[in-house]
């Protein structure tokens, strides 16, 4: 079950990152008619958000099914609940940027770069913690 928290969380990430770089190239230093318009991928948004959250809960399920240490003796008894806090918190701060983009006001940038460096994190931890399973 790990393991596709994992898997969920890892292509998560994945489309995260393509989703970065299409709003970075919005910030391109070419002048606003040389560029070409910045397709609206909403549908790819609400399915990094799906992904997330369903790993999300896929993790918390599988620590509750082997209780908060899932690797003890590997020294690593607490990762799961640390990456399931950075991811848990990342989320929140995701919901916070489609409520700022629904609102209208301006562009989030350090809500993005807040939840990339929490979902980054949580991920890294959890990689540790499946690599030793």
């Amino acid at each position: 079950m790990l393991d596709a928290a994992f898997t969920l969380l890892a292509c998560a990430a994945a489309l995260g990152a393509f989703l970065a770089l299409g709003f970075l190239r919005e910030g391109d230093a070419a002048p606003p008619a040389a560029r070409a318009p910045r397709p609206r991928l909403p549908r790819l948004g609400l399915l990094h958000a799906g992904l997330g959250g369903t790993g999300l809960l896929v993790l918390l399920a599988a620590l509750h099914e082997h209780g908060t240490a899932i690797h003890p003796a590997a020294g690593v008894a607490g990762f799961g609940s640390i990456a399931a806090a950075l991811i848990g918190i990342a989320l929140l701060f995701g919901l916070s940027i489609l409520a700022t983009a629904r609102a209208g006001r301006g562009r989030a940038s350090i809500l993005i770069a807040v939840h990339a460096t929490l979902a980054i994190s949580g991920i890294v931890v959890l990689i540790a913690l499946v690599s030793l399973g």
